[in-house]
């Protein structure tokens, strides 16, 4: 998965049409990394994406 962070301290030189879909990326992204997981791994994968 690659490491990506969107969080409002970047839409200073982002706009918000760019930010969208970049956060929907990392959204998908932290879901197949829940998919592909199991265990303790599985549950701490489903927790990041509730942050």
């Amino acid at each position: 998965m690659a490491t990506r962070q969107m969080t409002p301290e970047m839409t200073d030189e982002e706009d918000v049409i760019d930010l969208s879909p970049a956060q929907h990326a990392l959204i998908r992204d932290l879901f197949d990394e829940v998919e592909q997981s199991s265990g303790r791994q599985r549950a701490e994968a489903f927790e990041r994406p509730a942050r």
